[in-house]
C-alpha cells in the first residue's frame, strides 16, 4: 500500500505494509513495526519527495490539485492503494482525478 504524507515541506510518497493495517486497534499497534530502525525499515520505504514552497497551492478545495502533484500521485497508483493523511485531501483528489479515485480507501481516521 501507498501512503501520500504531508510533510512541513511538500509531500511524500511511502510504500508500506499494508496488511499492518488491522481494524480496530491499527493506529496504536502499527507503531510497534517502529520500535526501532531495523524494524522500520521492513514496513517502510521512501518512494519519492517533493518540495512545495505554498503547499495550499499544490492542493486545496477552490483549485483542486496541482499538476505536479497530481503527477506525483499518478506516477505511483497504478495497481496500488493509496491512504491520505487528511479527509478532505481524499475528497479533493477523488473529485478532480476521477481516474484514481477508486484507488483512494482510505484516510488516517480510517485506518
Amino acid at each position: 500500500m501507498l501512503l501520500l504524507f504531508e510533510t512541513p515541506s511538500g509531500f511524500a510518497v511511502f510504500r508500506f505494509c499494508g496488511s499492518l493495517i488491522n481494524p480496530p486497534r491499527s493506529l496504536e499497534d502499527i507503531w510497534l513495526n517502529f520500535a526501532d530502525s531495523n524494524t522500520a525499515k521492513g514496513v517502510v520505504l521512501l518512494m519519492e519527495f517533493q518540495t512545495f514552497e505554498d503547499k495550499s497551492s499544490a492542493i486545496n478545495q477552490n483549485t483542486g490539485v496541482s499538476e505536479r502533484l497530481a503527477e506525483m500521485i499518478r506516477a505511483w497508483l497504478p495497481g496500488k492503494k493509496m491512504a491520505v493523511g487528511k479527509p478532505e485531501y481524499k475528497e479533493i483528489i477523488e473529485e478532480r482525478l476521477v481516474s484514481i479515485s477508486s484507488c483512494f480507501t482510505y484516510t488516517f481516521e480510517q485506518l
